[in-house]
């Protein structure tokens, strides 16, 4: 079921990944090879929207059931949004904590049924 948190803890796991997009491009070298070039963000290509929108529509999906949506994300990073495979799982496993602390941080004031 999907509560009405959930469209605050989508925005907020939204805005963790694209601060976080940024950041792996300013990533030490040894992470990963020199030809190895990585999507830019800005501008939004038509592929971005289109990650963007599956990513947020999966995870709605898995807030609601109750799973982190990280199968649901590194898929989408890697297929639609053109990032490395060592670069999808952690900036997945990120947006999944951050939506984690966004749940957390909406769900303290209620009371257990």
């Amino acid at each position: 079921m999907i509560t009405q948190s959930s469209p605050i803890a989508i925005t907020g796991i939204l805005l963790l990944t694209i601060i976080t997009i940024p950041f792996t491009n300013s990533m030490s070298d040894n992470l990963f090879d020199e030809e190895e070039e990585l999507p830019t963000l800005f501008p939004f290509r038509t592929e971005d929207y289109v990650g963007f929108s599956v990513a947020i529509l999966g995870l709605i999906l898995a807030a609601g059931g109750g799973i982190g949506g990280g199968g649901i994300l590194v898929p989408t990073y890697i297929l639609l949004l053109d990032f490395p495979v060592k670069h999808a799982i952690p900036l997945a496993s990120t947006t999944v904590f951050g939506g984690a602390i966004a749940n957390n941080l909406l769900n303290v004031r209620g009371c257990h049924p």
